[in-house]
């Protein structure tokens, strides 16, 4: 997908393309390329930062994030990275 001709408006500044919006955010090209690509015109939402601690219910504890839920299954012949490992 072309990034180019895409123009934005975003706190008074006017992007001739999405990449100068990445650069000028800190966000990943490919991040609002997809972004762009699933409908998202409103500039807050193409340079949100994503949510990566997602909480997770497992066997009915909430853990804050993957890491945790990891650092909880690991044994101590089973490192927490093993486990991450192995679930992917």
């Amino acid at each position: 997908m072309k990034l180019k001709n895409k123009r934005i408006n975003y706190n008074g500044k006017h992007y001739n393309s999405l990449s100068q919006l990445a650069r000028d955010y800190n966000i990943s090209i490919p991040t609002i390329q997809t972004r762009w690509q699933k409908g998202i015109r409103n500039p807050e939402e193409l340079i949100a930062i994503p949510n990566l601690n997602k909480k997770i219910i497992w066997e009915g504890k909430e853990y804050q994030s993957k890491k945790d839920l990891f650092r909880h299954l690991a044994t101590p012949d089973c490192s927490a990275s093993l486990v991450e490992q192995n679930s992917l």
